[in-house]
């Protein structure tokens, strides 16, 4: 498994797929980052209060991942074609 996770956004990224975990516990103990590579990883402190430390197991950062909802992004806006419309509509559109 190949895990990130981003303190400051709260943000869970687990194999490519983003998610949403409440992560204020890892702020309080400064931690800026957690980034996991299958067996091994690293803890990134924030303003570097620290420097950053090697970890071999995942599992007190585990919960973050269990606890994370999907992060959905934003239906996409649509945004019709001008030239489908006269000059007069997209004068009107346009405001002009």
């Amino acid at each position: 498994m190949r895990a990130t996770i981003v303190v400051s956004d709260d943000i869970v990224v687990v194999d490519g797929e983003p998610m949403k975990s409440d992560i204020s516990e890892l702020a309080a103990q400064q931690v800026s980052a957690v980034q996991w590579y299958d067996t091994e990883g690293e803890v990134e402190y924030a303003r570097h209060v620290k420097p950053n430390e090697a970890i071999t197991d995942f599992a007190p950062f585990q919960i973050y991942i269990d606890n994370a909802d999907p992060l959905v992004p934003p239906e996409p806006t649509i945004v019709p074609a001008l030239d489908g419309f006269n000059p007069k509509t997209i004068a009107t559109i346009l405001g002009v």
